[in-house]
């Protein structure tokens, strides 16, 4: 048994459809329909009923999908652990002292918790502050002396080369997806191209003033992942977000599903600042750190859809 088959079984048992899952899974029915059959004969349980309209889950196969869900939640947490830990610990980390100032995007609100976790973790004697960012960022802001993650908004194409006053380190780019109910009409489509989201719930809106937005082609602007993720469910909105995000919010939101765009798209997420800003040890190891975490993420997150 490998890990990547209960993630497969997973999707089967949350798509109820072996076709449907295959696509999600980006590999064939034929394949998918072979492990599944594998993992069966292994357990020797019977974990599927299989009609035509679809597939069910047995008594034992709900019990197996939670013993699967906490065997990847283990998985998960052992890889990222040991990923993060012995890509950047050692005496500058655990010995610097300081105080940084970090304000973040929307959509890593989702991490907030655990990345903030993993970073005592690392740096114990450094003064971690996060701020989320509530509205448009402004040079006033910028210029305020503190750290600013941005994640770019794909579908209007902002460049991540910063106004001059500004600098910027970039801490990874991210595929963007395309996140929609997985009951909607939308949700037929394999993949999606600009011309296909006419109609988009957007992220968040860095340096708006400087980006000629079409405002009528935008359903909803807010400053909250929560947001967006809530107008999913409830409005059948579409959403362009990070890949990274999914394995984050599936647990929470299950009626979520993602496609990708039909050509390649990628969300630039960078640290913002003013060329004047000052760096301190403590902001080099954060930044360090920051880029090691976001790095772990995707690499869970492509073992979970990809």
């Amino acid at each position: 048994m490998k890990i990547e088959h209960l993630r497969y079984f997973i999707s089967v048992a949350n798509t109820k459809s072996i076709n449907h899952a295959a696509k999600e899974l980006y590999i064939s029915q034929q394949q998918l329909n072979n492990i599944l059959t594998s993992l069966e004969e292994e357990m020797q349980l019977t974990l599927l009923v299989r009609t035509n309209k679809g597939v069910s889950l047995t008594e034992d196969g709900a019990e197996f999908v939670k013993y699967a869900e906490k065997i990847l939640t283990d998985y998960s947490a052992m890889q990222n652990h040991f990923y993060v830990k012995h890509s950047i610990t050692g005496e500058q980390a655990q010995s610097c002292h300081g105080k940084c100032i970090l304000h973040i995007a929307p959509f890593f609100s989702i991490f907030l918790n655990d990345f903030i976790k993993k970073f005592r973790e690392v740096a114990p004697s450094i003064d971690l502050i996060c701020m989320e960012n509530n509205d448009f960022i402004t040079e006033e802001q910028i210029f305020s002396g503190h750290l600013y993650l941005l994640g770019y908004d794909p579908i209007a194409y902002i460049t991540t080369d910063v106004p001059p006053p500004f600098h910027s380190v970039p801490t990874g780019e991210f595929e963007a997806y395309v996140y929609l109910n997985r009951n909607s009409a939308l949700a037929k489509n394999e993949s999606f191209s600009l011309e296909l989201c006419s109609d988009v719930v957007t992220t968040a809106l860095p340096f708006a003033s400087s980006v000629d937005y079409n405002l009528r082609n935008i359903n909803l602007v807010s400053s909250s992942i929560y947001q967006h993720l809530d107008a999913i469910v409830q409005n059948n909105a579409i959403c362009i977000l990070p890949g990274i995000l999914f394995s984050k919010i599936n647990p929470i939101y299950p009626d979520i599903t993602i496609r990708p765009f039909d050509k390649p798209i990628f969300s630039s997420c960078n640290i913002v600042f003013a060329k004047s800003y000052t760096f301190t040890e403590a902001d080099e190891v954060l930044i360090t750190f920051l880029k090691t975490y976001l790095r772990s993420q995707q690499l869970y997150a492509k073992q979970i859809f990809l």
